[in-house]
């Protein structure tokens, strides 16, 4: 541990690192964590101020977060300027310093130089702090750090004798190293002060003497000097935002009332609350440690501790974060937490603002809480995009967007058949909502996630690519008063409509409903383990195709009186790719099963979208694929690329030419420019007559079982299709390339995939 700066060589020391270094940019990048021991050797730094800013200096802070000068997070925002005056050796900063001292603050290091020139070095302090008001107000603020235990600024952060470091703890352990730690010092003279007086025998002094006499040593009296001084320091403490010091004047303690902490009015709080601009329900997830790795804590302690230190580390990047009541009907009844000093004391009265918390040792504790701020909402998670992603890496915690937004109790609907991670929940929840609004007139309450489905164990040990997985669908939930409407909506969208097209946008899904919301018979069972394993069949005949370079896929383009978009142009395509006529549309299947933007993983908001194809299918859908800016143009016109895709890739156009038959009609065929380039080389002269005559290209597509194979009723009349169809029997087997038959061992899968699956409750997207 570092000592205090209170020699002459250690002042030397710190004026040579002010002159001969240069701060960068990295000076001002946290470290990992700062230690919370105590410093024994102290230096009083109050000596060098006059009495009454001495005063103020040796008044500790009350907490982190608050309102006025009593808290540190407002007077931090002043003094870390100062302080980085001293780390970037100027007089006044530059707009990208300020903005880089925002977003990183100063590290342990520069508050340490900071402090100790302040202490000890008055040149080097001074020369770079040239204002004095500021050169006292920074020496009254590492003071009053120094006075202050670092259980009361950071709660719940400490571990170990150790916290993370960030601007608000480097700051305080920059004031220990430089002046020492001196609560630790007033406390133990306290203890000794308080031994002495139970050392003493009490004097009995009659109950009548208090009352009757009142004391008149508690007035203070001062002559005309030391008032105007008391007041000079008064004014310039309430200008830098200090506590300003009162004169004694209080009744004797025998007459003075406990005193109250101050609280502010809850109507206050809810006005507060409602004027945040972002409110967000959150998925949590805590890891609770067992009593013995948590010092012998119950669960529920470690749990609100968690909580508080989270809503802390939140504070700190976005003071206007507020925890607010988890049910809509509590919003108007109980205050949003908006400072730590608001924060419940116990899990009981925290569970106003949660969702079934109800955590245990050494287990996985899942809740729900509600948020809300004037910053991006995205920081309320524990995703790469997030701010405070490093607090629930460092705490082995991590935070998800609730499924239904506007819900405070919504249930399980049931999972979309033939979909996955493939799919966009995001768009399908828009379009269920587009499509309830302008055919009902129905505003209703759901969104939709992509999650594991307990009652599927995937066949493989290892998926192809984590997109894949069979054992994942899109998942649907809804408050718990409208599910029967919407069961009814989806049920009749997409399980009683025979053609895919006319499908809500396209998807070609079915409603497998959640057992909880039907009536069902052992037949019922039974169907309902056949869709289930017809669902992983039919997931592992698909191919992932990725298509790139795509800038708009469900905007619309009009062409002759019809508007098209992109999404629409891939799902109308159908296989073999040859001229449709109307009598035999019905008869060709599609050629991609889904087209849908890439929602997940590393493709995520990159143009990139995600297209499904069956395996025989696949080979062509990529091909098209590689085309498919010179096939919009074929089909529509140089617009519609422009539109739809970018600059890019309209260069393909120029290398494509699409053949005909005889009627002038699409023949399903095209040559590109590298086509020639093949064929000469194939054509190349080797010195050898190679005869190859009649070599015939044998088709070998296996039986892939599609979603509109084996098609049954199922679930009553509630739910299911309505068109008559042969059942699966029980026991069929289905073996499409790459699923071994039963009994034999699992495929070792894709060795380059390291992707593992969703485990359950972790989102894959939000209501729309």
């Amino acid at each position: 541990m570092n000592e205090p700066a209170t020699t002459n060589d250690k002042a030397l020391l710190t004026s040579e690192t002010a002159n001969n270094t240069t701060a960068k940019d990295s000076d001002i990048i946290p470290n990992d964590y700062v230690e919370t021991k105590i410093n024994p050797k102290t230096f009083d730094i109050s000596s060098q101020l006059n009495e009454s800013y001495a005063t103020v200096s040796k008044q500790p802070f009350l907490a982190q977060f608050g309102e006025g000068p009593r808290f540190l997070h407002d007077c931090l925002q002043k003094m870390s300027k100062i302080a980085a005056k001293m780390t970037y050796r100027t007089d006044k900063l530059t707009d990208p310093q300020i903005q880089n001292l925002s977003r990183h603050g100063l590290t342990v290091s520069n508050w340490i130089l900071a402090a100790s020139c302040a202490a000890t070095n008055a040149d080097v302090f001074t020369k770079y702090i040239t204002e004095n008001q500021d050169a006292v107000a920074f020496k009254i603020f590492i003071n009053r750090l120094a006075h202050t235990p670092p259980q009361v600024l950071f709660p719940g952060q400490i571990k170990n004798s150790r916290m993370k470091a960030y601007n608000a703890s480097n700051a305080w352990y920059g004031a220990i190293q430089a002046l020492g730690s001196w609560y630790q010092k007033i406390k133990k003279q306290k203890q000794l002060t308080l031994q002495n007086a139970w050392s003493k025998k009490p004097k009995i002094t009659p109950a009548s003497t208090s009352t009757d006499k009142p004391s008149t040593k508690l007035v203070n009296f001062q002559d005309e000097s030391s008032t105007k001084a008391s007041a000079t320091a008064m004014a310039t403490a309430t200008s830098m935002n200090i506590d300003r010091p009162t004169p004694s004047t209080n009744p004797p303690p025998a007459q003075t009332p406990a005193p109250a902490p101050p609280l502010a009015p809850q109507t206050k709080a809810k006005t507060t609350a409602e004027q945040r601009y972002t409110k967000t329900r959150v998925t949590m997830k805590f890891k609770i440690p067992s009593t013995e790795d948590s010092e012998g804590k119950g669960a529920n302690e470690v749990t609100l501790n968690l909580i508080k230190s989270m809503f802390i580390a939140m504070k700190d990047r976005e003071d206007s974060v507020a925890i607010l009541p988890w049910t809509i009907s509590d919003m108007n009844k109980l205050p949003a937490i908006t400072s730590i000093q608001r924060f419940p004391a116990k899990i009981s009265e925290m569970k106003a603002y949660t969702d079934r918390i109800r955590p245990k040792s050494n287990s996985t504790c899942w809740f729900k809480m509600h948020l809300a701020s004037n910053g991006d909402k995205e920081h309320f998670t524990s995703s790469d995009k997030s701010d405070n992603s490093d607090w629930f890496d460092d705490n082995e915690s991590a935070a998800y967007f609730c499924t239904v937004q506007n819900s405070d109790d919504p249930v399980s609907l049931g999972d979309f058949l033939f979909s996955g991670a493939f799919s966009d929940p995001v768009r399908i929840a828009d379009v269920i909502h587009k499509m309830c609004q302008t055919t009902y007139n129905k505003t209703l309450h759901f969104g939709c996630r992509v999650r594991k489905v307990k009652e599927i164990d995937s066949t493989l040990s290892k998926p192809r690519v984590w997109t894949m997985a069979d054992n994942q669908m899109v998942h649907i939930e809804v408050d718990r008063k409208e599910a029967k409407t919407l069961q009814k909506i989806l049920h009749k969208h997409f399980n009683k409509t025979d053609d895919p097209k006319m499908r809500p946008g396209g998807y070609n899904f079915r409603v497998l409903p959640d057992k909880k919301l039907i009536l069902s018979s052992p037949k019922g069972e039974r169907s309902r383990t056949k869709m289930l394993k017809k669902h992983q069949a039919v997931v592992q005949s698909l191919v992932l195709i990725k298509g790139e370079d795509i800038k708009e896929l469900d905007e619309e383009y009009s062409f002759q009186g019809e508007s098209f978009t992109l999404r629409r142009v891939l799902l109308e395509l159908t296989f073999p790719l040859i001229a449709v006529d109307a009598d035999d549309d019905k008869q060709r299947p599609s050629l991609f099963h889904s087209v849908d933007w890439a929602s997940a993983g590393a493709d995520a908001g990159k143009d990139i979208i995600y297209c499904t194809a069956y395996m025989d299918q696949a080979d062509t859908a990529g091909q098209i694929l590689q085309i498919l800016p010179a096939y919009v143009e074929f089909y529509l016109n140089r617009q519609a690329v422009t539109k739809w895709f970018n600059h890019q890739a309209i260069d393909i156009c120029n290398e494509v030419t699409f053949g005909a038959d005889d009627e002038g009609n699409w023949n399903g065929e095209w040559e590109t420019s590298e086509d020639a380039l093949q064929e000469e080389l194939f054509e190349e002269d080797m010195g050898y007559d190679l005869q190859i005559d009649g070599l015939d290209i044998i088709d070998d597509r296996c039986n892939i079982l599609t979603t509109d194979d084996a098609s049954f009723n199922t679930f009553g009349t509630s739910f299911g299709a309505n068109r008559p169809g042969e059942p699966l029997l029980e026991g069929h087997t289905i073996n499409p390339p790459g699923m071994q038959p039963e009994g034999a061992a699992a495929p070792a899968g894709n060795p380059d995939s390291e992707t593992t699956v969703e485990e359950e409750g972790t989102p894959g997207g939000i209501a729309a």
